[in-house]
């Protein structure tokens, strides 16, 4: 008489499927996290480079107002600028086509001791710039450079926290 073999194939083909199931859902675990760190990196940089464009306008803005203070010629070649301070600012402001045309000067105060420029780069941040005015070279002393956050945080507040003893 023959003797009947047992093959286990079942327990083998379970552990095979389970692994490979395994194996796909780790990898697409980890292709979800690098698509996420890959678009704020994006976002990152987008907000460094506008932040940089704030800084370079910024920077600008401060030759220019050294140039009207000391009344020197225009680097771009022009007869020469207004000694008039608030006209320097007020041409900056204007050069902007819209809000949305990253960065530009958004406001400026003009005190008797101090000065406040403050540049958007996006629509919920802008560089403020605080200066004093000097009577000698370099016409203006930087007190403040720094970011500054134009939209309020607004908690969610839909969702009913428990309390113990509060049952409806």
């Amino acid at each position: 008489m023959r003797k009947k073999t047992f093959i286990a194939t079942g327990i083998p083909t379970i552990f095979m499927i389970f692994s490979v199931l395994c194996l796909v859902i780790l990898a697409l675990t980890g292709w979800g996290t690098s698509m996420n760190d890959l678009a704020a990196s994006r976002n990152a940089l987008a907000q460094s480079e506008k932040y940089y464009e704030a800084c370079s306008l910024g920077t600008d803005i401060l030759q220019q107002l050294r140039q009207a203070a000391a009344g020197d010629p225009e680097p771009s070649g022009g007869t020469g600028s207004d000694p008039d301070v608030e006209a320097v600012l007020l041409r900056y402001m204007q050069s902007a086509e819209s809000p949305r045309d990253y960065p530009f000067l958004q406001s400026f105060t003009l005190g008797g001791e101090t000065g406040t420029i403050r540049i958007g780069f996006s629509r919920r941040l802008s560089l403020q710039i605080d200066f004093a005015p000097a009577a000698q070279e370099p016409y203006y002393t930087v007190l403040g450079w720094y970011t500054v956050s134009a939209g309020g945080w607004h908690p969610d507040q839909t969702q009913r926290l428990y309390i113990p003893g509060d049952l409806d």
